[in-house]
């Protein structure tokens, strides 16, 4: 049986490179946002994709602790309560995504901007202005990985119920018809 926790974490990383592939273009995306991206250009690295995958391997950590936090707390309602039907199982799973989802969208934010403050600041100090600042690469990409991030666990929630109610649905039936014969 496949693990719904895993499913949820994977379809939240499919949302996330699906934000990242709709947002590239508008947001003119080059990969070019530090010394390191130099050099990786040198060594003909592909640096547009070295930052797309900066930015699903930032979101996949928290990807995983609200899929695996909600399949946890699934399973254990289902194991107290095998009678629950799958839809009340689902929407459990939504309640309880909701206060994952603040706290994890809060966490990815504040630590994206805690990762690039010292260069924000120098920027902020530079700067003529905020259209000057924000139309950076390096701060466009920090907002994109904000952006893709967040969204994707806000999908992680519905998702990661669905399967659970789905698959924990299907591990009753099936034990039930093992006790029968």
């Amino acid at each position: 049986m496949p693990d719904p926790a895993a499913l949820g974490c994977l379809s939240g990383v499919l949302v996330s490179g699906l934000i990242m592939l709709l947002m590239n273009r508008p947001m003119h995306i080059t990969g070019l946002i530090d010394e390191e991206s130099l050099q990786l250009r040198y060594l003909q690295i592909d640096i547009k994709a070295s930052v797309f995958c900066m930015i699903m391997i930032g979101s996949v950590g928290a990807l995983m602790d609200v899929a695996m936090d909600i399949a946890a707390a699934l399973h254990e309602m289902r194991e107290s309560n095998p009678s629950m039907p799958a839809g009340a199982l689902m929407r459990a799973g939504f309640r309880i995504g909701q206060d994952l989802i603040g706290t994890m969208a809060n966490t990815l934010v504040l630590a994206y901007i805690g990762g690039a403050l010292g260069l924000l600041l120098v920027m902020i100090n530079y700067s003529s202005g905020l259209t000057q600042m924000l139309n950076r690469e390096m701060i466009a990409v920090e907002i994109l990985q904000s952006l893709a991030g967040c969204l994707s666990v806000l999908a992680v929630v519905p998702l990661t119920s669905l399967f659970c109610s789905v698959f924990y649905r299907r591990k009753e039936a099936a034990s039930t018809l093992k006790k029968e014969n």
